[in-house]
């Protein structure tokens, strides 16, 4: 006799599934964005659902990326009622394409999604430094002693608009004085910063750097400017505004009663006989100021910022006196 097989035969469980994740990158107001900017954070709004598509609240998120700074730090967060968990990611210096990875655990297996993105640090301003002498000419080389203006601009490049009431700093290193001395100043109606500096003793190649804060960050410019050695000549001018050089200008012009005054003109200017209003010091020396025969108001050492008059006063002294 035959017989047959009734026996029924195992059937395995399923296999349990994962959540399913979106990955999406919007900016604070919600919008689909790529790239990430110093003014643009990056919001990852990672969708976490069952396999029948159900949020899944409360459920743990890590997040990773490959470019830019992960916020929360921790690189964990909770999912919200609607099953979204946002991570924040903001410039961190490079620029860049990077990769944000999100991962879950749901019935013990781990889903991951993943979305590119882009990084730019470059910030939408532009800080621009010149110089400027007396005249207000743009210039790149100055003299010793000489005054120069520092002209900084800033500017919204998205709109081409000037940028008020921003304050600048300038590092001038040894280039000179410069006013305001604190070395900071606000830009003005037109997105301009001016200050004022009075050139050093020292020829050579000097390098000034100006920065301002501005939403994002800061910008920070350099600007080069060549020094060369000033020429002056010491002189006076006479009545008729002629430059006597080498020659002091005394009135009166002829001997002088005990305790008598003469006024003695000086004047400095430079290799094209213009005057040179930035200051220098004078030493006024002669055999009669010496043995304290003569007395000069102001006394010597004397500053002078173009011409300069000074009282010679008899107090004994006889002859001549020979004055330099």
């Amino acid at each position: 006799g035959g017989g047959s097989d009734s026996g029924g035969g195992f059937v395995p469980a399923p296999e349990p599934e994962g959540a399913t994740i979106d990955v999406a990158l919007t900016d604070a107001s919600g919008s689909s964005i790529t790239e990430i900017t110093p003014l643009n954070t990056g919001l990852f709004q990672v969708a976490v659902t069952t396999p029948d598509g159900e949020p899944l609240a409360q459920e743990v998120v890590s997040g990773d990326v490959t470019l830019g700074r992960l916020l929360p730090e921790s690189g964990t967060a909770l999912t919200n009622d609607d099953g979204v968990a946002t991570f924040f990611v903001q410039p961190d210096g490079i620029s860049g394409a990077g990769t944000m990875t999100a991962t879950v655990t749901y019935n013990g297996v781990d889903t991951s999604q993943s979305l590119n993105y882009s990084v730019s640090t470059q910030l939408p301003f532009t800080l621009n430094a010149e110089f400027a002498d007396e005249s207000g000419d743009l210039i790149t080389r100055a003299v010793t002693g000489n005054r120069i203006t520092l002209l900084v601009s800033l500017t919204d490049d998205r709109s081409g608009t000037s940028i008020k009431n921003q304050i600048v700093a300038a590092e001038i290193g040894d280039l000179g004085r410069i006013s305001p001395a604190s070395g900071t100043t606000v830009t003005d109606q037109s997105g301009e910063a001016r200050f004022t500096i009075d050139v050093g003793n020292t020829p050579g190649v000097y390098s000034i750097t100006v920065s301002v804060s501005v939403p994002g960050g800061k910008l920070t410019q350099s600007a080069d400017i060549v020094i060369d050695q000033a020429v002056h000549q010491l002189g006076h001018f006479d009545v008729e505004g002629n430059f006597i050089e080498g020659v002091i200008g005394i009135v009166p012009d002829g001997r002088l009663s005990p305790g008598g005054t003469a006024i003695l003109s000086f004047a400095v200017v430079d290799e094209d006989l213009n005057p040179v209003s930035t200051g220098d010091t004078l030493s006024v020396s002669s055999p009669c100021l010496f043995n304290n025969q003569a007395l000069l108001a102001p006394t010597s050492p004397i500053s002078i910022a173009a011409e300069v008059s000074v009282d010679y006063t008899l107090q004994g002294c006889t002859g001549e006196d020979l004055i330099t």
